[in-house]
């Protein structure tokens, strides 16, 4: 029991390591991750943003997350501090799909609910 427990804490850090280095690659200069949690379970992923502009931390939650067959994490929707990240977020999410590398893969995919194939 007490291995199952410290394994599921060792792959929860590296899900937040590794999904923490991918946000930040694709935000770029825009900004950095300086929290983040995620949720398997409620498919949640909650992030807090220090983002170039924004004087505050901007707060964003993106829920229904799931993995594509050919390994693109998505989600259904999302919600912000920011009007204009929510606004962005949820226009968007149809298209905002992060394609997981190959090396992160084996690691986040038995994490989340798996979905079709995209055409």
């Amino acid at each position: 029991m007490r291995v199952s427990v410290i394994g599921a804490i060792m792959i929860n850090g590296i899900l937040k390591k590794s999904l923490t280095a991918l946000i930040n690659k694709k935000l770029k200069e825009a900004g950095r991750v300086s929290e983040l949690d995620f949720d398997r379970k409620a498919g949640v992923l909650v992030m807090t943003l220090s983002l170039v502009g924004e004087s505050e931390p901007v707060h964003v939650t993106l829920k229904g997350l799931s993995l594509s067959n050919d390994g693109k994490i998505s989600f259904a929707s999302a919600e912000s501090s920011r009007e204009w990240v929510h606004l962005l977020l949820n226009s968007y999410s149809e298209r905002l799909k992060i394609k997981i590398p190959e090396k992160y893969l084996t690691v986040v995919a038995p994490l989340l609910p798996e979905t079709s194939s995209e055409k």
